[in-house]
């Protein structure tokens, strides 16, 4: 048996404005991805001004190193142009007396990144006594608040309050500006709110897991207290009880779309280290996945978390944009040819898994809908819909429950009709007004 050790070069290319983010400070985040895979590995710039990572060492090595730095860049996608992380206060009767709490979280985590992380959500306590001392300052957060000065400015990433949403709004109104698809590169634009519960991680800095809000207003995403957050969009509550939901708001249930467990399947894929995905279909007529829509330059413009500190869900308001692609035949053969060997039926209700495609392009995760209910009234539509995915090669299964405004079609759909323009105070308008209607959802089930 030889003792011949491949230790081989491999290189792709990747942005070179994210190089100063994978090196990480004082090369710390390149050195934790050498270590993690054994590999060596050294950025160059070629002749045409593009950045080449180059990995040596064997091939397991080499692949490890390379899922590492694309799993960095995927992390920098992510992060929103803005975010806001806003603590629910609105119907505290006395906010001098409001404390809180990190609890660690024991469920099911369905985001790749976050997996292996100890996670914990935010929960509201009370406590019977405090300083005098915690009293002043509490009693001064009380008037800041009453008089809507708790923040003197807001940045991305800001933890704040409820009471800030309106400053939230007026940056997020900017970033619709600027994902408007009659600017010159056509774009979808996409707005939703998502019920789930946020959770945070990276929390190993803060001294004192019971907080304020004071304190709450304090912090700050990946700086000096190195939190980060995750959301998990696995709503079971709100679907139990969607019958009382339908009473109360009079929505009408759409008739199902899905036939058996055959709804949409979403491929994800990475092209030139930026992510990408396909849609598929099922065609009853033929008895086969059909490719339907390519989309490329997938980019969320704004993200709003509201923490509930309550059994309630949490909310996730998210504003994203994403390119139509043309449909490449290659991808269209790959999908038919992959059908006549897999199997209708599986385990875990998915016809396609990640592997499927590992041998023809970088596949990155696939979900399916297995299940989806709309709901709606004439201002808004409720989605719940039952979601198995593999991503990195974990199986999870989630009820994702969302809320639409009808009033967003329009936006949605003006890349459709170039010649529309639409009102960004008026889409802002309709934004707080779905963003209270899902309030009083997660109340009603409370």
């Amino acid at each position: 048996m030889s003792n011949f050790q491949d230790t081989r070069k491999e290189k792709f290319y990747v942005p070179s404005d994210k190089i100063p983010f994978l090196i990480g400070k004082k090369g710390a985040n390149i050195k934790k991805i050498k270590e993690k895979s054994g590999a060596k590995i050294f950025f160059i710039e070629s002749d045409n001004g593009q950045h080449i990572a180059k990995t040596q060492g064997t091939p397991s090595q080499r692949s490890q190193a390379k899922s590492l730095i694309q799993e960095s860049l995927e992390r920098l996608t992510v992060i929103p142009t803005i975010g806001y992380v806003l603590l629910e206060v609105d119907e505290l009767a006395d906010v001098k007396e409001a404390n809180y709490q990190f609890v660690e979280f024991t469920g099911d985590d369905a985001n790749e990144h976050s997996r292996d992380l100890k996670k914990y959500f935010v929960e509201r306590i009370q406590e019977t006594e405090k300083t005098s001392k915690a009293i002043d300052v509490m009693d001064d957060l009380a008037n800041q608040l009453r008089h809507g000065l708790l923040l003197p400015s807001l940045k991305t990433g800001d933890f704040t309050t409820s009471d800030k949403l309106d400053e939230c709004l007026e940056v997020v109104s900017s970033k619709i500006s600027e994902a408007d698809p009659t600017f010159p590169e056509g774009k979808e634009i996409r707005l939703n709110i998502f019920f789930g519960r946020q959770l945070f991680t990276r929390i190993d800095k803060i001294k004192d897991l019971n907080f304020d809000v004071h304190n709450w207003c304090g912090f700050e995403r990946n700086h000096k207290f190195r939190l980060s957050t995750s959301f998990q969009h696995n709503a079971p509550q709100i679907i139990e009880k969607i019958s009382i939901i339908q009473k109360k708001f009079g929505l009408q249930e759409k008739p199902e779309t899905i036939i058996g467990n055959k709804g949409s399947i979403t491929v994800y894929y990475t092209y030139n280290e930026r992510k990408r995905k396909f849609k598929l279909h099922w065609n009853a007529n033929k008895g086969l996945w059909e490719l339907t829509k390519a989309v490329k330059d997938i980019r969320r413009h704004a993200i709003m978390d509201f923490v509930s500190g309550s059994q309630r869900p949490d909310l996730r308001f998210l504003l994203k944009t994403q390119c139509n692609h043309h449909i490449d035949n290659k991808l269209e053969k790959i999908i038919q040819d992959l059908q006549p060997i897999k199997y209708s039926d599986s385990e875990d209700e998915m016809y396609f898994h990640e592997k499927d495609f590992a041998k023809f392009f970088d596949c990155v995760g696939v979900r399916q809908t297995v299940k989806k209910l709309r709901y709606s009234n004439d201002k808004f539509q409720v989605t719940c819909a039952i979601i198995c995915q593999d991503m990195k090669g974990k199986f999870s299964k989630e009820e994702f429950v969302s809320v639409k405004n009808l009033a967003w079609r329009q936006v949605e759909n003006i890349d459709k009709s170039p010649m529309q323009h639409f009102d960004e105070e008026e889409v802002i308008f309709t934004i707080r007004d779905t963003i209270e209607f899902a309030r009083k959802i997660a109340k009603v089930i409370s």
